[in-house]
């Protein structure tokens, strides 16, 4: 079972953090912020109120023996820079760190963070996203253009099968899965797509912009 340990009790810490000990994960949780710790306590197991720029606490703190480390401090740059590369040092496996800015996620690269995110900036991306592609449901980029998509079906496929759509020869859109309540279809020629079913699909944003805009009627 994997341990993490998080930095930063804001909103993203605090919820990933919750997220994972719900999932059944072993999760410390640090904050140097009284209040925040004692609100988040209410929630979860192991909370710990510490000063995380400190590597002595850290490393009475055992986070070396720790799979992985989140670091999730919010307006404090330098504050950011300095625990993930305390974690690094010590021994934690894998650091993911919260970036403010493409500047500190440079120099968060340069000082050997395994994942840098965005969230703001993510967040906003999956809006657009879900504006421009009102059926999407989620999104899982694979390459420079292509991404796996989860979408609603569209009107236009409703009791039809999909040799008839032919969506692969019209637009570029390859159906892999077809998720139907529990099961999850492995699709053919003949399957008949229903209206509460969702199409799990690989083709790029362009492709199912014009999908929707002809099938979404």
């Amino acid at each position: 079972m994997l341990q993490f340990v998080i930095v930063g009790l804001g909103n993203f810490g605090f919820n990933v953090a919750n997220t994972l000990e719900k999932d059944g994960y072993e999760v410390l949780a640090i904050d140097e912020d009284e209040e925040k710790v004692q609100e988040s306590a209410n929630s979860l197991k192991h909370v710990v109120q510490a000063d995380a720029t400190v590597q002595d606490v850290l490393k009475s703190l055992g986070v070396g023996n720790f799979d992985v480390g989140i670091v999730s401090v919010g307006t404090d740059i330098q504050a950011s820079i300095l625990i993930s590369l305390l974690l690094k040092e010590l021994g934690t496996k894998k650091v993911i760190s919260k970036a403010q800015n493409p500047l500190h996620g440079k120099v968060l690269e340069r000082i050997g963070v395994d994942t840098v995110i965005y969230p703001e900036r993510d967040t906003a991306i999956r809006l657009a996203r879900q504006l421009e592609l009102p059926y999407m449901i989620e999104q899982v980029p694979l390459a420079k253009e292509y991404s796996i998509y989860k979408l609603k079906v569209l009107p236009g496929f409703i009791n039809k099968s999909l040799n008839e759509l032919m969506l692969n020869k019209k637009y570029g859109v390859n159906v892999v899965l077809v998720k139907r309540g529990e099961d999850i279809i492995f699709p053919t020629a003949d399957t008949v797509i229903s209206q509460s079913d969702s199409l799990i699909v690989v083709a790029t944003q362009d492709d199912l912009k014009i999908m929707e805009s002809e099938a979404g009627k």
